[in-house]
């Protein structure tokens, strides 16, 4: 999981200025050392308002934001040792939170992981393999197999589920 932040701070860029570094947030184990090894970066200025100017795609997700307090990082570590603890990947996790609105914590991440049904190309391949694992088709059947029609059998099954860039969740 890439969970990569650039930090800055607001004084810095009001003068015009992008000096900060990069951190990776899965490299330190609290909030509060995150929060001092990003106030040593910025110790030329005696007392730095941290600024994150740039991070990587779903560090977002994880509550991650411009200006964030010492609580504000704490449900960050919250999160993202819940999505360590998932068999899910934080991709899946954060398709399922987006469709819902939500953002990534323990409980999301559990009805993610209750909801999830698998990467599927279409409604179509999702409607077909659900009912192969159902036991309702014989996949070495030629008949009624190759006559199904897959799209009004798989609009009708979308009732139920949701697609989000390529997952597919139960609708619960």
């Amino acid at each position: 999981m890439n969970t990569q932040i650039y930090v800055g701070t607001y004084a810095k860029y009001s003068k015009g200025s992008l000096n900060g570094k990069w951190l990776d947030i899965a490299d330190y184990s609290s909030a509060e050392e995150i929060t001092q090894t990003m106030i040593e970066i910025h110790e030329d200025e005696e007392d730095p308002e941290l600024m994150i100017q740039d991070m990587e795609e779903h560090t977002k997700d994880l509550g991650v934001c411009e200006s964030m307090s010492l609580e504000d990082w704490e449900e960050v570590f919250e999160a993202l040792e819940a999505v360590k603890d998932s068999h899910l990947d934080i991709e899946i996790v954060a398709a399922y939170c987006e469709n819902m609105g939500e953002a990534i914590n323990a409980d999301a991440i559990s009805k993610a992981e209750e909801a999830y049904q698998g990467q599927y190309e279409s409604d179509e391949e999702f409607a077909q393999e659900l009912a192969e694992e159902l036991g309702c088709m014989d996949k070495n059947a030629y008949w009624p197999y190759t006559c199904i029609d897959w799209e009004w059998a798989a609009r009708e099954l979308m009732y139920d589920y949701f697609e989000s860039n390529g997952y597919y969740f139960r609708n619960l």
